[in-house]
């Protein structure tokens, strides 16, 4: 258990060391930080940041809210694959695939949780999806699914989606 808070403090502090660092300018006119909303289950906050200059690594996080009436936060490692498609059509080559781990913590918004649902959960999440970026204006649009697994203080599986889109700032 040590061990694992250790890793996880320094990874906080290398991913807190990112982003306070400069923003360098993405190769098609954005930059690493996009701020927007996912629609789906859940609905909510979106918020992307490009870990490197060539925008292969990124940190993506929410805030939401579910139509199962619970709120939620969550943020996932992701790592894109960008010029997958054959160059010749510019649109295309906008688009990249990305895949990723991540985790969260939903909690009931009512009272009383159906029977058997605890009022607060931990859960990882496993997305994947496609992201076309835009230069001008400096836009990303996503479409995103997560299967995932809750773990505490039950097991769960569980099922995400949405279409998002972020402005880069």
């Amino acid at each position: 258990m040590k061990k694992a808070l250790r890793l996880l403090i320094i990874a906080a502090a290398l991913t807190a060391s990112q982003l306070g660092s400069s923003i360098p300018t993405h190769a098609m006119g954005t930059t690493n930080f996009g701020l927007g909303a996912i629609f789906g289950e859940p609905t909510g906050i979106s918020a992307k940041y490009f870990l490197d200059g060539e925008h292969r690594m990124a940190i993506d996080a929410a805030m939401t809210y579910s139509f199962f009436e619970y709120f939620m936060g969550y943020g996932d490692f992701l790592y894109q694959f960008p010029g997958l498609f054959p160059k010749g059509d510019e649109q295309l080559q906008k688009i990249a695939l990305y895949l990723g781990v991540g985790g969260g913590i939903r909690i009931a918004s009512k009272d009383n949780p159906k029977a058997g649902d605890a009022r607060a959960n931990a859960f990882a999440r496993f997305p994947f999806g496609a992201e076309w970026l835009n230069p001008d204006p400096a836009l990303g649009v996503f479409l995103e699914i997560a299967p995932g697994l809750g773990f505490a203080p039950k097991v769960f599986g569980m099922f995400q989606g949405g279409l998002g889109i972020r402005y880069y700032f």
